[in-house]
């Protein structure tokens, strides 16, 4: 059962990191919301970690 929600977990970071990716290809460069999309990212990342 632990397994089958790590992989409910990590397919929730998936969609997270992927409408981050998406978001930062078409955002202005100048823009201010760049920072967060990366923190956005640097967040899923740790808590995929923590999921393994």
């Amino acid at each position: 059962m632990a397994g089958g929600i790590a992989h409910d977990f990590n397919n929730i970071l998936t969609s997270i990191v992927g409408n981050a990716d998406l978001a930062l290809l078409k955002m202005n460069p100048a823009s201010s919301a760049i920072d967060n999309l990366h923190k956005i990212e640097q967040g899923a990342a740790k808590a995929a970690d923590l999921a393994q």
